[in-house]
C-alpha cells in the first residue's frame, strides 16, 4: 500500500454492511470536490498526503480525517491559508506567555504525539527525555514559537522558555559504558509546551525546596526512575485515541463517527476567509447526499441493459464511458477525467476489484465507497489471499476457477458486470428489475414495514451542473417511474392492500411537472415536498412552505402532497446540521415562538421552533394537503413524542 507497511495476512476484514457516511465526512468530500474544481488543488494530493502521515495516524485515523489532515497541508503548501488561520480555527493553542513553572517544580516530558492535533509536530526537545521527569532549574525568558516558526516561518504567540534538570541514570538506557558512573545531570532548556507539572502518587504533596532537593522527590515517582520513550504512558491526556481499525469502523455503523477537530477547522477557515462559499458548500454536499441516497441504483441500470442487450454489454466492455453516456450517464469521477473499464465475470474466472493505494471506485455509478472497501486490510489482503477474501464475504471458489484481481488507479476505475441469475434468460429488462422490487418484497415481509419509501429526490439534476439534457432526464424518470410501477405490482402480488409508496422530491415547480408527466402519482400514495435546505440560517421558512405547497397543488393531486418540517438545524455559515434535541440542551429553554439561535462562532442556526411546526400544520390541513413529513424524528428518539405531540393535537 504504497510506502506504508502492509498488514498481516489474518486481519480481520471490518464490518462488511454499508452505512450512511456522517454529515462532517460528506462535508470534507464535498469540500474536496469544490476546491478541485475551483482549481486550489488536485485530487492526486489528496492521495500523497495521505501517504505520507506517519504511520500511527494513518493506522488509527478514520478515512476521511486523513483526507482533512491531506487538504489542510496543501491549502498551507498552496497558501490558500497559512498556519495562523487554520491555527485559530482549531482553537485556542498558543501558551501563555506568563511564566508557569517556577525553580524547583517537578515536571515531566511529554511525549511529542501529545503535542499536535492533527500534524507531527515540529519541537526542539530531545527524544531521550520524552517520558522522563525532571527538575526546573530556571526560567529563561519568552521567545517566539519554534513550531510556528518551523511551519510557515512565521510566530504569532511566545513560548516560555526553562533549563531543566534531569539525573543522568533516567536517561542512560542504553549500553554507553557510562551507566552507573556518577554524573551530576543533563540539563536541557524546554519550553512550556513541551512539559506538564508532576502530581505526587501519594496523598502526602511534598513542598519542594531548592532544585537539589526537589531532585530527589521527583526521584521517588516510580514511573520516572526510567526513560520511557518507546510507549506513551496510558494516563498521558492526548487528543487521538488509538484503536483497532476494525473496532472503529465496527463502531461507525452502530454510531456516527465524531467528527476530528482538523476537519471542523479546516472547513471553518476556507469559509471564513471566502476560498468557498456556504452555498457552495451547501449545494455540494446535496449533491453528495443524493449519490448516498441512489447508492448502486445506476450501476444496477447499467448491469440489467447489459443483461439484456448484446449489442450494448459489447460497447460495455469495450468503451464504458460511451456505453454508460448512451443511458444519460457520465461514468467519469467528478474530480478527475476517469476512464471506467469493465469486466465480465466468466465461469472459468472470477473478478474482484480493489485500490490498494488509496480508495480509487466509481462513484458515479455505486455511490461513495464503503467502509469496508476503504479498509487497510481489504487493500491489503485483497491481492495476496483473494480467495479467503471472498469467502468472508460469503463467495467460496471453486479450485479449477482463477481469480483476477484488478487494482485500481486514480485515472482508471472497475466494475464487474455479475453472471445474469440462471432461468433469467428470457426477462425482459423490466423484468430483470423485479428482481430488486422482490427483495425488496422480503424485507418488508420480514420486519413488517408499513411500506417503502424511495428518496431519489433530484432525478434528471445534477448538483453543481442543474438539470441534465431533455434526454437524460427523461431516462431518469422513466427508471423512476419502471421502479414504483413494479413496487405496486409486488405490493398487489402479495396482497398488500395498506402498505404505501412513498418518495420525496425537490419542490422546483418541474420535478411536479415531470412527476405528473411520468405519471408517478397514480401509484405514489403519499409526494414529500422538501421544503427545507435552503440557504443561509433561515433553512426552513414558513414563506418556502407555503409556496412549496401552493405550487405543488396546482400541478399534482393536494392529498398526495405532505409539507416538509425539518426536525435538525442548519448553520447559516458552514452549512452543518444539528439535532433538535442539541438545540434544546445547548439552548434551553427553548422559545417556542423562535426559529434561530446565535451559534458561537458560527453565525446562527435556523430551525423550526414548535410554534412554526404547529403553523405550518394548521396551512397543511387547511390547504387540503395530506399532511406534514418530519424529517427526521429517528435522529432525536428521546424527543420524538414532543414533536409529534406538537403535530398530533391538530
Amino acid at each position: 500500500m504504497g510506502t506504508l507497511p502492509a498488514i498481516a495476512a489474518s486481519a480481520t476484514l471490518p464490518q462488511k454492511g454499508d452505512r450512511i457516511h456522517a454529515y462532517w465526512e460528506r462535508q470534507i468530500h464535498a469540500t474536496v470536490m469544490l476546491l478541485v474544481a475551483k482549481g486550489h488543488m488536485k485530487v492526486d494530493e489528496v492521495r500523497r498526503g495521505t501517504e505520507y502521515l506517519e504511520p500511527e495516524v494513518y493506522k488509527n485515523a478514520s478515512y476521511y480525517e486523513k483526507w482533512a489532515i491531506a487538504v489542510a497541508n496543501a491549502m498551507l503548501e498552496h497558501q490558500v491559508l497559512s498556519n495562523q488561520e487554520l491555527f485559530e480555527a482549531l482553537g485556542p493553542d498558543h501558551e501563555d506567555p506568563v511564566q508557569r513553572f517556577s525553580p524547583g517544580d517537578c515536571v515531566r516530558v511529554r511525549h511529542a504525539s501529545h503535542a499536535t492535533r492533527w500534524r507531527r509536530p515540529h519541537l526542539r526537545t530531545p527524544g531521550f527525555i520524552h517520558g522522563v521527569c525532571g527538575t526546573v532549574d530556571r526560567y529563561v525568558g519568552n521567545f517566539d514559537n519554534p513550531e510556528q516558526l518551523a511551519f510557515g516561518g512565521r510566530s504569532w504567540s511566545k513560548s516560555p522558555l526553562y533549563i531543566v534538570r534531569f539525573d543522568a541514570g533516567s536517561i542512560q538506557d542504553f549500553d554507553a559504558g557510562e551507566r552507573g558512573k556518577d554524573q551530576a545531570g543533563v540539563l536541557p532548556s524546554l519550553i512550556t509546551k513541551c512539559m506538564e507539572p508532576l502530581a505526587a502518587e501519594s496523598n502526602e504533596r511534598e513542598t519542594l525546596g531548592p532544585p537539589s532537593a526537589a531532585q530527589s522527590a521527583c526521584s521517588i515517582q516510580q514511573d520516572c526512575k526510567r526513560a520511557r520513550t518507546e510507549n506513551h504512558p496510558e494516563h498521558e491526556g492526548h487528543d487521538h485515541v488509538h484503536e483497532e481499525r476494525h473496532t472503529v469502523e465496527q463502531r461507525a455503523v452502530d454510531e456516527e463517527v465524531a467528527c476530528p477537530p482538523i476537519a471542523r477547522a479546516l472547513v471553518s477557515a476556507l469559509l471564513s476567509k471566502g476560498v468557498i462559499a456556504a452555498e457552495e458548500l451547501r449545494v455540494g454536499i446535496e449533491k453528495v447526499d443524493a449519490g448516498e441516497q441512489q447508492r448502486g441504483a445506476v450501476g444496477r441500470r447499467v448491469v440489467a441493459r447489459a443483461w439484456t442487450d448484446e449489442t450494448f454489454k459489447s460497447r460495455l466492455l469495450s468503451d464504458a464511458n460511451s456505453a454508460c453516456s448512451e443511458l444519460g450517464i457520465s461514468a467519469t469521477n467528478p474530480t478527475a477525467p476517469t476512464r471506467l473499464v469493465v469486466f465480465e465475470q466468466k465461469p472459468e474466472e472470477h473478478h474482484l476489484i480493489v485500490c490498494t493505494l488509496c480508495s480509487c471506485y466509481p462513484l458515479t455509478l455505486l455511490g461513495l465507497s464503503p467502509d469496508w472497501y476503504k479498509s487497510r486490510e481489504y487493500r491489503s489482503r485483497a491481492v495476496r489471499e483473494p480467495r479467503s477474501v471472498l469467502k468472508e464475504f460469503g463467495t467460496d471458489i471453486p479450485a479449477d476457477m482463477q481469480v483476477v484481481v484488478h487494482d485500481s488507479t486514480a485515472d482508471c476505475r472497475f466494475l464487474v458486470l455479475p453472471n445474469r441469475p440462471k432461468g433469467t434468460e428470457n426477462w425482459t429488462e423490466e423484468k430483470l428489475q423485479e428482481i430488486i422490487t422482490r427483495e425488496l418484497g422480503n424485507f418488508i415481509a420480514k420486519y413488517d414495514l408499513d411500506g417503502v419509501d424511495y428518496n431519489w429526490e433530484y432525478p434528471g439534476y445534477r448538483f453543481g451542473q442543474g438539470y441534465l439534457s431533455e434526454e437524460e432526464v427523461n431516462a431518469d424518470y422513466k427508471g423512476l417511474s419502471k421502479l414504483v410501477f413494479s413496487t405496486r405490482a409486488m405490493f398487489s402480488k402479495h396482497k398488500w392492500n395498506s402498505k404505501v409508496i412513498t418518495m420525496a422530491y425537490y419542490p422546483d415547480g418541474r420535478q411536479e411537472q415531470l412527476l405528473k408527466e411520468h405519471r408517478i402519482s397514480e401509484v405514489v400514495d403519499l409526494l414529500h415536498m422538501m421544503s427545507y435546505d435552503q440557504g443561509g440560517g433561515h433553512h426552513s421558512s414558513m414563506d418556502y412552505g407555503k409556496r412549496s405547497a401552493d405550487q405543488g397543488k396546482g400541478i399534482l393531486p393536494p392529498l398526495q402532497l405532505t409539507m416538509g418540517v425539518p426536525f435538525y438545524g442548519r448553520h447559516s455559515r458552514t452549512g452543518e446540521w444539528t439535532t433538535y434535541e442539541d438545540l434544546v440542551q445547548k439552548h434551553w429553554p427553548l422559545d417556542p415562538k423562535v426559529d434561530s439561535v446565535a451559534a458561537a462562532g458560527q453565525g446562527s442556526i435556523g430551525f423550526n421552533g414548535v410554534d412554526t411546526i404547529r403553523e405550518k400544520t394548521l396551512y397543511a390541513l387547511k390547504q387540503g394537503l395530506g399532511g406534514v413529513m418530519i424529517w427526521e424524528v429517528g435522529q432525536d428518539c428521546r424527543l420524538v413524542p414532543v414533536v409529534l405531540a406538537s403535530v398530533s393535537e391538530l
